[in-house]
């Protein structure tokens, strides 16, 4: 999320990668991939929520939210649990990691 939101990448990206791998590999679904960046950074939030507001410049958030930081865009909350057909700790371990 930080390559799309335009922030320096850290460690914090490798653990970030490092889920959506296990993701994939566990369940094998690109619950996050899209064919944008924009379709990539809704992906993310319908999984986890709006990143916070200090990790957003103000060009980013006026494209993509309103004054409320509510969505300009009509996106549904993913329940990875629903999504993977999966309740266990693999679940749990790949949220931790995103």
């Amino acid at each position: 999320p930080e390559e799309l939101l335009g922030l320096q990448v850290t460690t914090k990206t490798n653990i970030w990668d490092l889920g959506c791998l296990l993701l994939r590999l566990g369940f094998g679904k690109n619950l996050l991939g899209g064919r944008s960046d924009e379709e990539n950074f809704w992906n993310i939030y319908r999984l986890l929520g709006p990143p916070p507001v200090n990790m957003m410049n103000k060009e980013f958030r006026e494209k993509y939210f309103d004054q409320e930081m509510r969505p300009k865009s009509d996106v549904q909350l993913i329940d990875l649990n629903t999504e993977t057909n999966s309740s266990g700790h693999l679940t749990q371990f790949i949220q931790s990691c995103l």
